[in-house]
């Protein structure tokens, strides 16, 4: 669990979590920074730390080789999938992918709804991570360099599932601009 709010509050890739140690965090002006390397873009980031984040680092203190315990990914899977169906998220979604903009329901055993709990994986650290900074109103070029993504990165907007709330909001914003004749 400590390792998935870790890479939810973080945005950071599954084999990078794995590979930070203690050495990755720096102190400035009484501020806690994790300083990584991309392993997939070699992308250097910075990234401040929130006070939950360092609870789960004092946790695993004694740990020398790395800042996490390191778990391989299909155990870490059917972990966060236990853990989700113990949490009683078992409300069924649809399985769709996006492929040039067009959104196609997939097969999964010839039945395109499963359960929500089995649809989390590791990488759904990384989506909410970088969701939850864009929808509370990060810029997005600031995202993209946190997240190691390029300008002109397609596979970006992969992990934005903003809410029709939040967007109704944000276009009502817009609406106060236009005056009635």
């Amino acid at each position: 669990k400590d390792f998935f709010v870790f890479g939810c509050m973080t945005g950071l890739r599954f084999s990078d979590l794995c590979k930070i140690k203690p050495a990755n965090i720096e102190e400035r002006d009484g501020c806690s920074y994790l300083s990584v390397r991309s392993q997939k873009t070699a992308t250097d980031t910075l990234i401040k730390l929130p006070p939950q984040v360092m609870e789960i680092i004092k946790k695993y203190k004694k740990n020398k080789t790395t800042l996490l315990p390191v778990v391989a990914l299909p155990g870490f899977n059917n972990n966060i999938k236990k853990i989700a169906q113990l949490a009683g998220w078992v409300q069924p979604i649809s399985k769709t992918r996006n492929k040039r903009g067009v959104n196609k329901q997939t097969n999964t055993n010839n039945n395109t709804t499963v359960r929500f709990c089995d649809a989390i994986s590791s990488h759904t650290m990384r989506r909410t991570a970088i969701t939850i900074m864009l929808t509370s109103g990060m810029p997005e070029y600031i995202v993209r360099k946190i997240s190691g993504h390029s300008g002109n990165s397609k596979a970006f907007y992969r992990y934005v599932a903003l809410a029709q709330s939040l967007m109704d909001k944000e276009i009502e914003k817009m609406h106060v601009h236009f005056v009635a004749p």
